[in-house]
């Protein structure tokens, strides 16, 4: 199974007024927690996964790849041609990303954490959704 981490940095450089906007530092309190929790979440991975993939900008390359030195498998810069994008269609880029796979593939963002590998059955069912968000109030109030 391919696991896919995605980061736009885009969103993480800014520091929004509101606590539901506010992707500065990945979300985190500081960048330290945010590089610690995008390693640990690598690195779990990789010790159940063999192909673990990092979709970014160049940006994001400079920060979890040249800086923290994960060993992602492979590493993909194609999200810069995103930026025109306002922070607050974060989501569309993961879309993005989603539309560059060819075969199965779970994603994870940064902050998930495994502890052992996945069931083989949970790998092979069509669709997997950590969640359903019903009337989540962010989605109403997004502005662009």
């Amino acid at each position: 199974m391919k696991i896919i981490h995605f980061y736009w940095s885009k969103p993480s450089q800014q520091q929004n007024d509101t606590l539901e906007e506010n992707r500065h530092n990945g979300g985190w309190l500081s960048m330290q927690y945010h590089c610690m929790s995008w390693a640990l979440s690598c690195l779990k991975f990789k010790q159940f996964y063999r192909d673990v993939e990092l979709h970014t900008d160049q940006k994001g390359k400079g920060l979890l790849i040249d800086t923290l030195g994960l060993p992602y498998s492979k590493v993909y810069v194609c999200l810069d041609e995103m930026n025109y994008l306002p922070i607050q269609m974060w989501a569309l880029p993961k879309i993005f990303t989603y539309s560059l796979q060819h075969e199965p593939f779970i994603h994870a963002d940064g902050d998930v954490y495994i502890w052992e590998k996945f069931n083989p059955q949970f790998e092979q069912v069509p669709l997997i959704s950590q969640h359903l968000e019903n009337n989540f109030t962010y989605y109403k109030d997004a502005s662009i």
